[in-house]
């Protein structure tokens, strides 16, 4: 019990700095575009400097649904996807991508972003701004309603 009580607060902790980092990103002013990069390059970072956190986290989000510790990484995952969609908003409210495709443009971001953090993690997979900007230029490829 102590065990799951000490993952709980890593959990927890390392989840709440991201969020605060995730957070000041959304805030700062800047492109519509801009604002899915820097969403993209803030998880990319975050997730390559603490890489024993990263494989923590997939190893209890991959874990058995029932767990106590996989209960609380989903309820402490929700401030971070609610700021990944608040960043998908704002290509939205811009004309960058239409409103229908909101969820396509979170799942397609979310999806990338786990893929290449799962790469670093298991791969050693480089991990850069660039790789940031591909991946939303390749997203929005598919979804913008203009270039």
């Amino acid at each position: 019990k102590n065990k799951e009580g000490l993952y709980e607060a890593v959990l927890t902790r390392f989840l709440s700095q991201f969020s605060a980092r995730l957070r000041t990103v959304v805030d700062e002013p800047r492109e519509p575009r801009d604002y899915l990069v820097e969403v993209v390059w803030a998880h990319l970072d975050y997730f390559h400097e603490h890489r024993d956190f990263a494989k923590f986290f997939y190893a209890v989000f991959f874990g058995p649904d029932e767990s106590a510790l996989a209960v609380s990484l989903m309820s402490a995952t929700r401030e971070v996807q609610d700021l990944l969609i608040e960043a998908c908003q704002k290509a939205v409210v811009t004309g960058l991508v239409k409103p229908e495709r909101l969820e396509a443009l979170v799942t397609a971001l979310n999806g990338m972003i786990n893929l290449w953090v799962i790469a670093t993690v298991k791969h050693g997979a480089e991990m850069t701004r660039d790789v940031a900007v591909q991946i939303v230029d390749l997203i929005l490829d598919g979804l913008a309603t203009r270039h």
